[in-house]
């Protein structure tokens, strides 16, 4: 009989005799590994927010994202015209959004509760006026 490479499920040939053990095993061994599925699924959680013109502010969402995708509301996350402007981007668990170019400044990066924008002329993830989309993996 041969096995499986990560949690050496039997894989029975044509000439192999199946044991009730044998298959008793495997049905406890894919219980336990998908029981230990049940609690990991990522939910996939949408919002908006209208930009207050504030240099520094903190949207709380009630849980700390894995990931995070923020957007300005015609979708840009980026922008060149001689200088790069930040309207958002991806961040994720010890890497946040940076404005490239103008020291790497942190524009969007995420906290225990949700994320924490910073916004200046370069870091536009903020603007009063202005409604910006995300979607977070919680």
């Amino acid at each position: 009989m041969n096995y499986t490479q990560h949690y050496q499920l039997p894989q029975w040939v044509e000439t192999d005799r199946i044991m009730m053990d044998d298959f008793n095993d495997m049905t406890a061994k894919l219980d336990t590994g998908l029981s230990g599925l049940a609690g990991s699924k990522a939910e996939l959680v949408t919002g908006t927010y209208e930009g207050d013109g504030a240099a520094s502010r903190t949207i709380s969402m009630g849980f700390a994202p894995k990931a995070l995708y923020l957007c300005s509301e015609g979708g840009i996350a980026g922008y060149v015209e001689g200088y790069y402007y930040v309207y958002g981007g991806l961040a994720l668990p010890g890497h946040p959004v940076v404005s490239q170019g103008q020291n790497n400044a942190v524009a969007v990066e995420l906290t225990a509760d949700g994320f924490r924008l910073t916004s200046d002329e370069y870091r536009r993830v903020n603007e009063s006026g202005l409604t910006y989309h995300y979607l977070a993996l919680r």
